[in-house]
């Protein structure tokens, strides 16, 4: 697999509006540097990030993804935040702009290791459309007064900082915490790295000016930069490591996961052949009931290395059951699969991905974590087995889980969409509970 070398870890610390501007604080680590960054933003992006994250919690860390994803059906892009704290991992998105998309993307690529070749953002699709050579050698005296435009601007920016002079945030947007950003303009005496990002026009730039961190200790109870990097387990040789209670919604960069739900059927077993035909692994999410007429194919796709799961008993909406009916609905499926296959089940996927507080807690008591999915060609209902490649293709396949049914139509996909990870030096991987 080729070697990648990953962009910083950007942590939000706050959003600010003021004086018509938006303005972004992030906290870029990696390698064991750290500096505070401000970026300007867009109104449609801070807009969107107001609406989907709503007033941050300074007991949580936001760790924003250098790279955001391409929804081909919505034709946007979006940006995707994991909120950490001590006992919680959520993944959450907010719709952006290609400006800010550019913006985040050309931060990342500047943190990542000269001649690394191509990165998963850019082959998986969420990097996007790349500035042409032609626009890279633009004249230099353009190139040369945006400079001197956007570090008069800078210099403003930090007095304002500095000053504080600024108007009266809107409800819900927080200045950051403890004064970071101003003690980091502070404790700064040299010139700050100042880039910017064009498209064409002067009109479209996106300022960006960095400080060193001065504080990198991490306290008032948090949780530290250290726990934020290692939040998202790294695979252990084909499967990701889970904990009890663990909600999963993606996947760390150079990895993708297939996920089956609502078997098994007579697709069951064909299915698994087709993967270990090409050295591959999938996670099936099998139901209670099918299971009862499909003994056979479940202890099939165990021998496989097949990774298996819980998907209810019935496929009932278990938000609407009361405790009785939920927990057998969960707990008769594991003793039915844990009988055919022999080990415990540790995965479950709630139908419709709907659950609250009362499946979590089933869930837990049951040493179970949930993997939820982030890419869904809806295969169920689409007319072609060319569709769905085109929307694996189309879609960001990098740190994804995709959501597949067990259908003729997918199975006749499915040889395709493994060269095609394949081709971008994906891994395709499963899911195991620590210490099982």
């Amino acid at each position: 697999m080729t070697q990648n070398h990953p962009g910083p870890a950007l942590e939000l610390v706050s959003v600010q509006a003021a004086r018509g501007m938006c303005e972004l604080f992030l906290r870029a680590s990696r390698d064991g540097q750290r500096r505070y960054i401000s970026m300007v933003i867009d109104e449609q992006t801070y807009r969107g990030m107001r609406i989907s994250l709503g007033e941050l919690n300074p007991r949580v860390r936001y760790r924003l993804s250098p790279q955001c994803r391409w929804n081909p059906y919505m034709q946007r892009y979006f940006a995707v935040v994991t909120t950490l704290t001590h006992n919680d991992r959520q993944v959450q998105y907010f719709p952006c702009s290609e400006r800010f998309r550019r913006s985040l993307h050309r931060l990342g690529e500047s943190w990542s290791a000269p001649g690394s070749g191509t990165t998963c953002g850019q082959a998986g699709g969420y990097g996007g459309p790349r500035p042409s050579a032609a626009n890279d050698s633009t004249n230099g005296a353009l190139r040369l007064t945006a400079a001197v435009i956007c570090a008069f601007l800078c210099i403003s920016l930090t007095a304002m900082v500095l000053q504080g002079e600024v108007d009266r945030l809107p409800d819900g947007v927080n200045a950051p915490p403890n004064g970071h950003v101003r003690e980091a303009a502070a404790a700064y005496d040299g010139p700050s790295n100042i880039s910017v990002t064009t498209n064409s026009y002067m009109s479209n730039a996106s300022l960006v000016m960095e400080y060193p961190d001065p504080d990198d200790s991490s306290s008032d109870g948090n949780v530290s930069t250290e726990e934020m990097e290692t939040a998202a387990e790294e695979p252990t040789e084909k499967s990701i490591q889970t904990e009890v209670g663990d909600r999963i919604y993606s996947l760390p960069e150079g990895y993708v996961a297939l996920t089956f739900d609502d078997g098994p059927t007579p697709y069951t077993e064909q299915i698994v052949d087709t993967l270990r035909e090409y050295e591959a692994v999938a996670t099936f999410f099998f139901i209670g009931e099918h299971v009862v007429g499909y003994r056979d194919a479940v202890e099939y796709a165990a021998a496989k290395d097949m990774g298996l799961g819980n998907h209810s008993w019935s496929h009932a909406n278990l938000r609407n059951l009361s405790p009785g009916e939920l927990k057998r609905e969960i707990i008769e499926t594991n003793d039915l699969i844990h009988s055919i296959a022999g080990s415990e089940v540790s995965l479950f996927r709630p139908p419709y991905g709907d659950m609250d507080e009362a499946v979590a807690e089933v869930v837990g008591e049951e040493q179970m974590a949930t993997v939820m999915w982030n890419g869904d060609p809806e295969d169920w209902q689409i007319g072609s087995p060319e569709e769905i490649v085109d929307y694996i293709i189309r879609s960001d396949s990098c740190g994804s889980i995709y959501l597949l049914h067990e259908t003729r139509r997918t199975l006749e996909a499915l040889p395709a969409i493994i060269e095609y990870f394949q081709r971008k030096d994906l891994t395709l991987v499963t899911f195991d509970l620590k210490g099982q």
